[in-house]
């Protein structure tokens, strides 16, 4: 062995064994600590004062409150009730540093608008034992639609394929030409049904039309170099955003609670989670498509997005769906491609910094392309981020090996997103998976996923050029779930849960994903098989059972 291994049982801490169940603490007793109201410094809502600067007013009232929240280390801060809040454009709520806080919406509605900053709508980073409550986020789709519904009425696509191409796009007949959306990036589109839920056909990406041409108040010419990958008749949803702005950002929190928290539409993901995250509950959260608005989508990216935490994560009673993407995703990432400058230096190929942190102290561990173990790990002794070549140089304690296999892989053990319950909830009629689950010890349990997609449930670790996720899934219970009518789009052979690894070898013969258990669960009227599996050891399926078209039922282990 060489002299600078050191496995991870010398990290003791990062190897703690899971009960299968934990808390999420809730704020302590305030005693005689003060109560903030926002009505205070300012706030109205639409009704009071619907004139434009009534958005800035908002935003300083928003500031002002919150700054004294942290002066008078009060107990709580409280919306004045039920109504539309519009906030001023690239609006972002920070709060930070707060202990011991509640925050009650008391049914109030914000709106945001403007993506030029890139920033969460609301913001909570360092606080400890906080919750928010009883309150909706929304986007104002007068200015940025977030996505449209349109028919491809006629193609013509003439090689080579270039600006002579087009399609002929017709818009429902509840809808209209829009120029404000027809000037916005055509990212994706992607196929869905006659009842506008995501369906079977191909997804087509970049967009990116070269001109448009107004046919008349429903149809629009789109001159594109994709012309020739749509299909004549069918419907898609267009997206114009895609991952732009969250609605929250979790940073570095712990025993944050999230209750009653409704998101109607964001151009971005609805929750995400990022850093030292840790003892998160989200309780009867929803993300939909607000009644009657006649959207087609919620939020254009994920629905709960874990990029890097330390795990413990509760998702109950919730109702998540409508998404451009999945309903939650947790994962921690990696970094693939590791060189080897010196003795004690490596420089790894990074998309951001955000993406794959690094800092003084964490223990890393490196990995063979096909995740199997290398044999070192050391603690960082200093890190730094190359912006303009997009790499991460990090500096050990210990010397590393003489030589590292091309496609070498670094795991940060900082980070670990594994210990989390999704107990309850309905994943419903979103793009792409229901749950993407890319840790481990998990309970995934009574939960309903409708209409699916892709795979209801995806459980995984991946090495793309695209991204990098998951450190491995061991003991992951998949239980008393109900999967109904998911996987159209036919992924992984129409299979309902996909269990495997990708790299650019391929699948990887050493088993990161082992001990899944997937038992009790109802399948209907599943599209493949209902599990595909690649790349996995110890995965069990017993007392399932799936009913059919015809409504028969029978026992499946399959």
């Amino acid at each position: 062995m060489h002299p600078g291994v050191r496995l991870f049982f010398l990290f003791p801490s990062l190897a703690a064994a899971w009960s299968g169940d934990f808390s999420i603490t809730p704020p302590a007793p305030t005693g005689m600590r003060p109560v903030v109201s926002l009505s205070d410094f300012g706030l109205v809502s639409d009704a009071e004062d619907p004139a434009p600067l009534a958005a800035h007013r908002n935003g300083r009232a928003w500031d002002a409150a919150l700054a004294q929240c942290r002066a008078s280390q009060a107990a709580m801060l409280k919306a004045p009730g039920p109504g539309l809040y519009r906030m001023p454009p690239g609006a972002c709520i920070v709060f930070d540093g707060l202990e011991d806080f509640v925050f009650d919406g008391q049914g109030a509605e914000f709106v945001f608008s403007e993506t030029d900053t890139r920033g969460a709508a609301f913001q909570i980073r360092g606080c400890h034992r906080i919750v928010l409550k009883n309150l909706a986020v929304d986007w104002d789709w007068r200015g940025q639609p977030l996505a449209w519904l349109a028919r491809v009425a006629a193609i013509q696509s003439r090689p080579p394929v270039a600006s002579g191409s087009w399609g002929d796009w017709e818009l429902p007949a509840t809808g209209k030409v829009d120029p404000a959306r027809d000037r916005l990036k055509w990212l994706s589109a992607n196929p869905v049904g006659d009842d506008g839920v995501p369906g079977a056909g191909r997804e087509v990406f970049s967009v990116s039309p070269l001109r448009t041409e107004v046919l008349d108040s429903r149809r629009v010419r789109v001159f594109t170099r994709q012309a020739a990958a749509f299909s004549a008749g069918q419907l898609y949803c267009i997206r114009g955003f895609l991952y732009d702005r969250p609605a929250f950002l979790l940073d570095n929190n712990t025993h944050t609670s999230l209750q009653d928290v409704t998101i109607h539409s964001f151009p971005g993901a609805g929750f995400v989670l990022h850093g030292d995250q840790s003892h998160t509950g989200f309780l009867r959260c929803r993300i939909a498509i607000r009644p009657g608005s006649g959207r087609p989508i919620s939020c254009t990216a994920d629905g709960i997005h874990v990029a890097q935490s330390r795990g413990y994560l509760r998702i109950e009673d919730c109702v998540i769906g409508n998404l451009g993407d999945d309903c939650v995703n947790i994962h921690d990432n990696t970094a693939a491609g590791a060189t080897r400058l010196d003795a004690y230096r490596l420089r790894v190929p990074v998309l951001s910094e955000w993406v794959f942190p690094v800092q003084a102290g964490d223990p890393v561990e490196l990995r063979q392309p096909d995740f199997s173990p290398l044999g070192f790990a050391s603690r960082v002794r200093a890190a730094s981020y190359d912006p303009a070549r997009k790499t991460q140089e990090l500096a050990l304690l210990d010397p590393l090996p003489r030589a590292l296999p091309e496609g070498a892989i670094v795991f940060n053990r900082r980070y670990d997103s594994s210990r989390y319950i999704l107990r309850g909830n309905t994943f419903f009629e979103n793009r792409a998976r229901g749950v993407l689950a890319q840790a481990g010890h998990g309970r995934i349990e009574q939960n309903l996923f409708l209409r699916n997609q892709h795979e209801a449930l995806r459980v995984e670790a991946t090495i793309t050029p695209q991204w990098c996720e998951g450190h491995g899934v061991t003991d992951l219970s998949i239980s008393q779930n109900t999967f109904d009518r998911c996987n159209p789009m036919g992924v992984s052979n129409g299979a309902t849960i996909h269990v495997g690894t990708e790299t650019p070898g391929g699948p990887s013969s050493y088993p990161i994903i082992n001990d899944i258990r997937i038992v009790q669960n109802t399948f209907i009227q599943p599209r493949g098989p209902l599990v595909s599996q690649i790349s996995a050891s110890d995965l069990a399926l017993t007392e399932n059972r799936v009913i059919d078209a015809d409504g028969i039922v029978r026992l499946d282990s399959r």
